[in-house]
């Protein structure tokens, strides 16, 4: 800049002008020295807060005393050992004034009353208002915001050195509910509660912690922050809907056992951990709720309930941990069930001479995942994996979906159609199929029931192993997807996505003193910062990837895209994009999408992504090829569909879909010219 300024000077003196008469070019030079040094107004820790907080867009975290811990200090004069005592605390963030700055903002309370007031599609349960929970409490109005909370623990060193344990953080996020699920896709809308360290909530109990979070939350359950908005001015009640994360995670915040291996380790219901074994039908007998939960607690016996103390979240008037009905499906069944059974069954078909375990990860390391996998592939199966199954999967959760979705196609065509092995994992898929929909009719729940029942019999049948405790938790999933909606909507992986900035901030800070208050202030700071730039609700949420203008003439079936773009002209330019991502779902020439129903058996119907037109104001079009459906696959778990005629092309909105998601077609190892299409879930 100093440069730039020093180059206008000399040419505005050779031009004759003198600044001093020339107000115009004073200012410009002005300017110029000005932003010499553009960060002196933030070049302390102190003018940055001052900073922050003028923008009336940051909320301080707040440090909770937890007690006083003395340690061991050396003298730096003496050399002598002494005690010093240090105060612990942890770090809180108000709800009630990071929710009025997110409710202010510009479409979110539109968003929220619109959401609200939709009714079921089709009778479809694809959010929880759609549940019965949601229906039959009176707390649950319009202007009531539900709540998302969201507990788990974070190492945000280097797991295998030798700080690990010393700094793990205890993390409390939660995400507004109320908002349509598409929202809630971004990490912009995952909002930090509570950071502590984990040696604290040993020492000091849970409770320490969760009591300023209940203390608040009973305030904002009677009044809820003043909000102004266009659509809405006054008080908006706070409620929280549910709580989620892993089963140790919500087992110890909601009072009941942490052990997985005790006589009673479901927080759904009493049954004992010999009958668990077996059972593959929830008795609901067993059933917990109000009463019984209070007797249990008043028997104070932990082997004998499965309770081992009454949550501080009780006292909510919003919320109960019977109530609490949202389970993990991402660690029951994809970290759990799923890589269990599929060990053991490959096992079994290796040890009958079905296939080699070589030519498995042969074709694990070739098949074709299309874009929307390429990032999952998953890694090969070595000989120590499937002799203990039971033990750590090798794969991430996403990486066991995308294994799972995809197995039956890769070695569908080396395995009899009749093999009871290979029908544990077809049950297992189809029961998938289902747990994974974000949407699901009531009729499909009594399904699923059937189905997780089959599926467990066979287990017990095939295999010379019991069922676990996550098996048990499924058989709890259809009443759970009636009372609360669609599972999907309550897993972690969002959550545990969050996670990935406290350590990437942990390992640039490289400060451990009070780690928690460091994250705390710097998240606050991010979300400033989101609150500032993105004023409108979901304004950012559509990205062009890069792209050219073409003359629409010189495309391949032009006068066809022509009309299916509602008469196009032939000579105007379109600009055509190789990629573009809509609520961070990403859409790109080549792949697949669900562009209809049949009207017998509503199957989906499927087309393949041509071009991705980007027309005036931002409006998407994709320019899609119709291919047919030859039906569905069992065996191969998966969808025959076959290229459709060239000039069968449609253009469609991305709110056009039948399902947001796209697919992948691929050729499989069957001697055939057909395509095939493994889905995600059933496409409701």
């Amino acid at each position: 800049m100093e440069y730039i300024g020093n180059k206008t000077k000399i040419a505005v003196s050779r031009a004759g002008i003198d600044p001093q008469t020339q107000p115009l070019v004073k200012s410009l030079l002005d300017d110029l020295k000005e932003f010499e040094m553009p960060f002196k107004d933030v070049d302390t820790d102190y003018k940055f807060m001052k900073y922050m907080e003028n923008t009336e867009k940051f909320v301080q975290p707040i440090s909770i005393p937890l007690g006083i811990e003395f340690v061991q200090t050396t003298n730096s004069v003496t050399g002598e050992v002494q005690q010093k005592p240090i105060n612990k605390t942890f770090e809180y963030i108000p709800i009630g004034d990071v929710l009025k700055l997110v409710l202010e903002r510009p479409g979110v309370l539109e968003a929220i009353f619109e959401h609200h007031n939709a009714q079921c599609r089709n009778q479809l349960l694809v959010d929880f208002q759609d549940g019965d929970y949601c229906k039959s409490q009176e707390f649950f109005t319009k202007h009531t915001i539900k709540i998302l909370l969201y507990t788990d623990d974070v190492e945000v060193t280097n797991p295998l050195g030798g700080k690990a344990g010393t700094h793990k953080l205890g993390c409390i996020y939660y995400t507004v509910k109320s908002l349509p699920s598409k929202f809630l896709s971004s990490l912009k809308q995952c909002f930090v509660l509570a950071l502590y360290k984990v040696a604290d909530a040993k020492n000091y109990g849970i409770d320490a912690i969760l009591q300023r979070v209940v203390q608040e939350i009973k305030v904002l359950e009677e009044e809820g922050p003043h909000v102004m908005s266009s659509a809405y001015t006054g008080r908006l009640r706070i409620a929280v809907a549910q709580v989620v994360g892993d089963n140790l995670g919500v087992n110890s915040i909601l009072g009941f056992t942490e052990s997985f291996s005790a006589n009673y380790p479901c927080r759904h219901c009493k049954v004992s951990k010999d009958v668990l074994r077996n059972q593959c039908v929830a008795d609901k007998a067993l059933e917990r709720n109000l009463q019984n939960y209070n007797e249990d607690v008043a028997q104070n016996n932990l082997r004998e309930t499965g309770i081992r103390k009454t949550s501080i979240l009780n006292e909510l008037q919003t919320f109960h941990v019977t109530w609490n009905y949202a389970p993990d499906i991402m660690h029951d069944m994809l970290e759990g069930v799923c890589m269990w059974e599929l060990k053991l069954v490959i096992k079994h078909l290796v040890t009958s001479g079905t296939f080699t375990l070589a030519k498995l990860n042969e074709r694990i390391t070739s098949f074709d995942y299309g874009f929307q996998d390429a990032s999952n592939k998953p890694n090969c199966i070595n000989d120590a994996d499937i002799q203990k199954p039971f033990n750590a999967a090798g794969q991430n959760a996403s990486q066991s979906w995308c294994l799972m979705r995809h197995f039956c196609l890769m070695m569908g065509d080396l395995v009899e159609v009749d093999n009871e092995y290979w029908e544990v994992i077809v049950l297992l898929l189809q029961c998938m199929d289902m747990i994974f929909s974000p949407g699901i009719t009531r009729e499909d729940t009594y399904f699923l029931k059937h189905l997780i029942r089959d599926h467990h019999e066979l287990y017990l049948q095939v295999f010379e192993e019991h069922l676990r405790p996550k098996h048990h938790f499924m058989v709890h999933y259809p009443n759970a997807i009636r009372f609360v909606g669609p599972l999907r909507q309550f897993w972690t992986f969002r959550f545990e996505a969050k996670h990935n900035f406290l350590k990437q901030l942990a390992h640039l800070n490289c400060n451990f003193k009070n780690i928690a208050k460091s994250l705390a202030k710097r998240h606050q700071f991010q979300l400033c910062q989101n609150m500032i730039t993105e004023r409108q609700l979901g304004s950012s949420s559509l990205e062009v990837g890069p792209g050219s203008s073409v003359l629409l003439v010189s495309l391949d079936n032009a006068e066809v895209i022509s009309q299916a773009l509602g008469g196009y002209p032939l000579y105007d330019d379109l600009f055509l994009a190789k990629w573009i991502r809509l609520f961070g779902i990403t859409y790109r020439k080549g792949m697949i999408v669900a562009i209809g129903k049949t009207d017998v058996d509503l199957e989906p119907l499927f087309g393949k992504i041509i071009q991705v037109v980007i027309l005036e104001e931002s409006r998407v079009k994709l320019v899609v090829q119709r291919w047919e459906n030859e039906g569905f696959s069992r065996h191969l778990h998966a969808y025959v569909v076959t290229p459709g005629d060239p000039t069968e092309v449609i253009a469609m909105g991305i709110d056009d879909l039948v399902d947001f998601n796209p697919l992948h077609a691929t050729k499989a190892y069957m001697q055939d010219d057909m395509w095939y299409i493994c889905p995600r879930y059933k496409i409701a």
